[in-house]
């Protein structure tokens, strides 16, 4: 049953091979300039006292590629649950042929297990090459990039788990559907749903995220922006910003730093919109914008604003990486034994 299941699957497996090949040699070239490029001005850049410069030079030399990189690991998975995965049954049962598969001597159970488990180690295998080439190429982009939860479903190990559960839940839409085009469309739409929901619903929650208080600083560069979330550390995974009056109600709210809103500074004082105001402090003599800011600080520092922050820290990314792949495995382990039970019990 093995070899009949390796010889059925040789296309599907010389087509990844000659894609994992073409990514190997441009992970190589590329990766062995990139690095090239990182020693020759981000490493020495301390001693210049120019590293801003560097590192925005450098990214941006290397954007495009990292852009093109981080989608083909993106896209792997899904690609084999709509082409592995989907067709797997729903090919036979469209075309009639698991009439005579299933009647030789090899049970249907046998017969599904054994695909199941070889491409499901394929798929595996694809998506964790895959993501190797592309964490190892850009490490050291991510050195200096905005952290590690930035790139988190293009990197390390949840791409293996993304790659088991789309090729199982391709396997059970087609045992369910019994037509290729539409299990293959089912499953794009299925698994898409599941990544969104995780990523919106589940993966905050992972762990409890936590939450820094600190005094609200006026930062913003016009009259009309009022950065947020100061003092969170480097590589942390921001989940929400909000300002807080002495109520501890919130007065404002933003995911990106930045609150709009329209802030008044004239002869009746300072007025921020939907937080409060300030008769007294009222501009004197020709006014500048550094002066604005000023008055709108003093403001604030009146209003006795305060800025929270909830976030998941870098060094929680790992353990992130490690649930989130567990959770993809479970949950195709789940959508297996469903496809191998609805094959057992439903098809006839």
């Amino acid at each position: 049953m093995i070899w009949l299941a390796v010889r059925q699957f040789r296309l599907q497996a010389a087509v990844a091979l000659v894609a994992l090949v073409t990514l190997g040699v441009l992970v190589a070239v590329l990766g062995t300039q990139l690095l090239n490029d990182y020693h020759a001005t981000v490493t020495g850049c301390g001693a210049l006292a120019d590293c801003s410069a560097a590192t925005n030079a450098l990214g941006s030399r290397y954007d495009q590629w990292n852009t093109w990189f981080g989608v083909v690991v993106l896209v792997v998975p899904g690609l084999l649950g709509i082409f592995w995965g989907a067709p797997l049954l729903a090919r036979e049962l469209e075309s009639g042929t698991f009439r005579l598969a299933w009647t030789q001597s090899i049970s249907r159970s046998r017969w599904t297990l054994t695909k199941l488990g070889l491409l499901g180690l394929a798929s595996m295998a694809v998506a964790g090459l895959c993501s190797l080439f592309v964490t190892w190429w850009a490490s050291p982009l991510d050195h200096i990039g905005a952290g590690p939860f930035s790139t988190f479903d293009q990197r390390g190990l949840v791409p293996v788990g993304y790659a088991l559960f789309a090729f199982a839940l391709g396997v059970a839409v087609g045992a369910v559907i019994r037509r290729t085009l539409p299990a293959m469309a089912a499953t794009l739409v299925a698994f898409v749903g599941v990544r969104l929901a995780v990523y919106e619903w589940l993966r905050p929650r992972y762990m409890a995220p936590l939450t820094a208080r600190s005094p609200y600083r006026f930062s913003g560069p016009g009259l009309n922006q009022v950065a947020i979330g100061q003092g969170l550390r480097p590589g942390g995974w921001l989940i929400s910003q909000s300002i807080e009056n002495p109520a501890g109600h919130v007065v404002g709210q933003t995911v990106g730093g930045l609150l709009a809103t329209t802030i008044n500074v004239g002869p009746q004082g300072v007025t921020i919109a939907g937080v409060g105001s300030c008769p007294t402090l009222k501009p004197t003599g020709q006014q500048s914008i550094a002066k604005s800011n000023d008055l709108v600080q003093r403001c604030v520092n009146q209003l006795h604003l305060t800025s929270v922050t909830t976030y998941q820290p870098s060094n929680r990314y790992w353990p992130f990486q490690i649930y989130e792949t567990l959770l993809f495995v479970v949950a195709a382990l789940a959508v297996g034994a469903f496809a191998l039970w609805w094959v057992r019990r439903r098809l006839n």
